[in-house]
Formats: C-alpha cells, structure tokens, sequence
C-alpha cells in the first residue's frame, strides 16, 4: 500500500464500521414495538445532549436569539434537551419507515390540507413543496408518495458513501426520487415541466449568493432563493407542508395553503425575497407553536448581513411563561 493511499483506509474502516452499526440498530428497530425505539431514540438523545457541549451551546444561543428574555435560562435548557431528545425520536422513526410502507394507509400518518396540494398541482407546472427540520420531515416525504403523489427531494450528501446509499433508498421505498443537492436546479427545472412535485428545505443558513435575507424570529437569515426562483420560472405555487408527532411514532401531515408567486411582479428579486419571507413566515408560525419540534442545534444566523442586526422580539414560545 503506497503511502499515498494509506490515509483513505482508516476513513474507509470507520465508515465501514459506522454502517454496519446502522444496519444493525435498523434491524433490530423493525422487531420492536414503536413505542419501544421511540423511548430508545429518546434516551440516545438525551445522551448526546449531555456530552455534546457544542451543538448543546449552539441549541441554547439559538432559543437565547429567538425568544431573548422572554425564555429563562432553565427554560432555554429545558428546551435545548427536548429538542435533541426529539432529534432522537425522529432517527428512531426514520428506522421504522419499512414497517410504514407495509402497513395500511392511515394506520401511521393522517393527512389534512390534501386539497391546498391538488390546487397547487392544477395551477402550474408542478408542486413546489418547503418544509423545514420540523417534527419528522423524512415521514412527512415518505407519506406523501404512500398518498399517490411522490415527489423529488434535495438532500445533502453524506459523506460515508455506504451510509449515503442506504439512505436514499430508504427515502425511495415509498416513491419518491432523491436528487443531491449540488446538482438540485439542473434537474428540478425539468422536473416541475413534467408536473412533478419538488420539495425543499428551507430553514439552512445560505453562504454566498445562492441566499436572500429575511426575518426569522426578529433577525435576518440567510435563506434559499432557490423556492422563489423555481416557482417563477414554472408558475409553480409553494405549498408549506409539516410533519406533527402524534405519539406512539403517528403523525399527521399537514399542507397549508399556498404561497402564491406574482408572476406579473416588476422586481424579480423583490418578488424572491417575498416568497422566501412568506414561506419562512409559515415555518416560524409553526415553530412557536411546538418549538422543541424544531432542530435548534443548527447554526441558523450564521451568515450576517452588512447591515445593523434586528432586535431581538421578547415573545415566549407556546407553553412557556416569563419568570
């Protein structure tokens, strides 16, 4: 082995080892009760909390920047444990997608709002979907192609190849087709012309200038023009779609009522940035209704803009009261 590639095989033997640990705990998650794994998920949550020190002070600077003294530091903490314990339940979830696939329509998943997706398919080329890291955005996809109407997801790579592979098709059991997200706008043009759905995820902080700046919680994030982009280019509506956990690893899928484009606007950019805020609107709306439900630990305003920072709005999450 030449020394050239002798640093690729512990990455490789690590990969190989994370799979096989995947792979396991995946079998084993399809001979337990739901309730089971749920709970396991839960624990494995709690534990990364607790040695995770990063996305921990991440997790609690973010809630620290969205609600500011409105939340109390144990109630800042409190949230911070729930959501990684969530994060937990959601992989748990995610292992038992075979067990969804198999089972009878509407035994896992209830659907409400189907109508706000069938108008939106009837109006342009396609369906432009956005959600974000919301309760279980993986069961949300997946129910939707159960429903009759898959849909095209962009998605990160992993790095561990073997993991990437095994995902995807995971994600493709019920129908859907999974796209990477470097070559999301070559195929997702073509996509919505065969009046396809595509769904994005839009709460990721934007580097460079694939973003616009909108509000989120009082402060301008780094957001997607992809979505505004997309929709006007196909006359596509947007249509918000969520995923809320009804215990027991039940759900109910929730479309909203679409965002439409103004296709006769002036300012292309403006109308952008219009959608882009409207659709992120709909995605803070639901945060604060549920906000351990909400992936926290991401560095959400991490980009700045070259302009003075937005105050910080002192308004407490559903279910949590000012000391």
């Amino acid at each position: 082995m030449s020394s050239r590639q002798a640093p690729g095989w512990p990455r490789k033997l690590r990969y190989l080892a994370e799979y096989a640990l995947v792979r396991g705990v995946a079998a084993l998650a399809l001979l337990l009760p739901a309730r089971a794994v749920l709970a396991i998920g839960r624990m494995a949550g709690t534990l990364v909390w607790s040695i995770d020190a990063r996305h921990r002070r991440v997790a609690e600077d973010n809630l620290r920047q969205a609600f500011g003294p409105a939340l109390t530091p144990p109630s800042r903490r409190r949230l911070a444990r729930r959501t990684f314990q969530r994060f937990g339940e959601a992989l748990g979830e995610f292992l038992l997608l075979p067990r969804i696939q198999r089972s009878k329509p509407g035994t896992w998943v209830e659907v409400r709002g189907l109508e706000h997706l069938r108008s939106a398919r009837q109006a342009g080329d396609g369906a432009l979907l956005v959600s974000g890291h919301y309760g279980n955005w993986e069961v949300a996809a997946f129910a939707q192609a159960l429903i009759g109407m898959p849909m095209v997801l962009v998605v990160r790579p992993l790095d561990n190849p073997w993991l990437e592979r095994w995902f995807t098709r995971m994600r493709a059991l019920s129908g859907n087709r999974v796209v990477p997200k470097r070559r999301a706008l070559r195929e997702l043009l073509p996509a919505l012309g065969r009046g396809e759905s595509v769904a994005l995820m839009i709460d990721q902080n934007v580097r460079g200038d694939g973003g616009v700046f909108v509000d989120f919680f009082g402060q301008p994030a780094s957001t997607t023009a992809a979505i505004g982009l997309l929709a006007l280019k196909r006359k596509s509506p947007i249509v918000p779609v969520f995923s809320v956990p009804l215990g027991g690893g039940r759900h109910r899928l929730e479309f909203e009522e679409p965002i439409r484009p103004r296709l006769e606007a002036p300012n292309r950019r403006a109308e952008v940035t219009r959608l882009a805020r409207e659709a992120t609107a709909r995605l803070e709306a639901r945060i604060r209704q549920r906000p351990e439900l909400w992936l926290w630990m991401h560095e959400r305003w991490r980009t700045r803009p070259h302009q003075p920072e937005v105050a910080t709005p002192a308004v407490a999450p559903a279910g949590e009261r000012r000391a």
